[in-house]
Parts: structure tokens; C-alpha cells; sequence
């Protein structure tokens, strides 16, 4: 399926040094609004429309964008532009009227695949296809067929999933301790989920899936699970999704719509 991606450069290159760009992405000071906002219209002036498949990558679209920019790697011809930079961000409604907005850029974003369940991937890796259905579960800040091309190289550590056997661990002496002060109050699904093997591995399965605790709760926060969607994006059923939220400590609301605690793992 074709699809029309239309990619903006957000700033100046700001590693002259390891980016070689064309005169108009040069770095220009600006001091005041008023530059800031002349400076990111003269980028949106730039702007590239790709016609792709669905099934092409981020790091394709990068590629294709940071071509038609004429934006190269100066000393490293093996490697691409995308493999380069650092993370990735998409735009949001009233993004050109604001000069100091908060920062979005993420280096994992969460896809969707066709049995909707979740996924946390490398940026580059991620197809559109899977990213239209992120887009559409609202798991991902601005349109997916909108991003950013921002030409600077990672700094710092990216970030990764939470272990999951340092979770359940903690999950299964939680539950233990429960079942010893309450054992009336701890649920009978939860406690053959905990305590025979199932829970380990829902964190094995999660894991292949490079999901992390923290990532399920932001990501589950967003606008709130049902559980039809949690068995959906765990890939379970209803009622082992069911029992998979309570044995992590969420709780439904008055809608019916999984909330994390502050037991809750993330």
C-alpha cells in the first residue's frame, strides 16, 4: 500500500563536522522569537514528500529525506544518515507557532503489529505500516507520516527495556507477602499466574517483544486499557490479560480501564 510521507528537517546541522549540508541548513544564531520562528520557516520551506510502500522502514525515509535534503555523512560512506543520527520525533499540531517546545525525540518507539500486539523497537526499524497502527491505538506523540529528520549523533546512553526477571522477582515476593497478611484478598488467577511459572513467561514473551515494564504502564497510561485492548497488545486472552494487570498491580476504574499504582512496575 503506497503511503505519502513528508519529512522536515527540524534544525540546522549542528555537526558541521560530521554532517556535510547544503548552505540553506547552515547554523544561523537566533536570540530572539522572532529569529526562531524565521528559522524554522526557512526549514519547512525544505520540507520533502516521499511516495513509499508501508512496508518501508524509518530508516529508509530518513535516508530518502536526508538525500533529497543533500545532506551526507562527511567522513563515514558506509554508514547512512539514519544509522547516524540519534533518535527521531513527529510533528504536532502547532509545532510552527512554538520556539521552545518540549522535547520528543525517542531512539525505541512502540509498533503494532497485524494481530495488534505491541512491540518496542529500534526507530530506524520500525515500518510504517506498524507505525500507522500505533498511530491510530494513540501510543505515539504527532503523525507517524510526519517525521523529523534532526542531524546530530547520539550522545549519552539510549534507553532500553526494564529487565523483566528483576521485576517478576520483585513481583513474586510482593505477591508472597500478600498471600501470607491476606490470603483471602489475593485473587486465585493471580496466584497460579504468579506462582506457576505463567508470569515468567508473560516477561519472556514481552522481552522478545523488547516491551519493559515502563513501557507498559507509559504506554497503557496513554489513554487508558480496557481489557480487550490489553489482551489485544499483550496477545493474550481476556482473562489471562485480566489477571496479568492485577498480578502487576493495576487496578480498574469505575470505566473499566486498567490504571497503574504506585506498586505498579515502571
Amino acid at each position: 500500500m503506497e503511503v505519502i510521507v513528508h519529512v522536515e528537517l527540524f534544525c540546522h546541522i549542528m555537526m558541521p563536522d560530521v554532517f556535510v549540508a547544503p548552505s540553506w541548513c547552515a547554523f544561523e544564531p537566533n536570540n530572539t522569537p522572532e529569529e526562531e520562528a524565521a528559522e524554522r520557516a526557512r526549514f519547512r520551506d525544505h520540507a520533502t514528500e516521499l511516495h513509499v510502500d508501508d512496508s518501508t522502514t524509518l530508516r529508509q525515509v530518513l535516508n530518502f529525506a536526508a538525500e533529497a535534503f543533500g545532506i551526507r555523512l562527511r567522513n563515514s560512506p558506509k554508514t547512512t544518515v539514519a544509522d547516524a543520527i540519534s533518535s527521531v520525533e513527529f510533528y504536532c499540531a502547532g509545532d510552527e507557532a512554538v520556539a521552545d517546545r518540549p522535547w520528543r525525540y525517542i531512539n525505541r518507539l512502540p509498533v503494532v503489529d497485524e494481530e495488534g500486539r505491541l512491540w518496542m523497537v529500534d526507530f530506524r526499524e520500525a515500518t510504517l505500516a506498524g507505525l500507522r497502527r500505533s498511530g491510530e491505538a494513540d501510543l505515539i506523540d504527532g503523525d507517524v507520516l510526519r517525521p523529523y529528520l534532526r542531524p546530530t549523533i547520539p550522545q549519552g546512553s539510549p534507553t532500553t527495556a526494564q529487565d523483566w526477571i528483576v521485576v517478576i522477582r520483585g513481583l513474586e515476593a510482593a505477591w508472597a507477602a500478600l498471600r501470607t497478611v491476606e490470603p483471602a484478598g489475593v485473587p486465585i488467577g493471580v496466584l497460579d499466574l504468579v506462582f506457576g511459572g505463567k508470569l515468567r513467561e508473560f516477561g519472556q514473551s514481552l522481552a522478545g517483544r523488547n516491551v519493559g515494564a515502563t513501557d507498559l504502564k507509559r504506554l497503557s497510561a496513554r489513554r487508558g486499557w480496557d481489557t480487550d485492548e490489553a489482551a489485544r497488545r499483550l496477545g493474550m486472552t481476556n482473562e489471562e490479560a485480566a489477571n496479568v494487570m492485577r498480578a502487576l498491580f493495576y487496578e480498574q476504574d469505575e470505566r473499566g480501564l486498567w490504571q497503574g499504582t504506585e506498586r505498579t512496575p515502571g
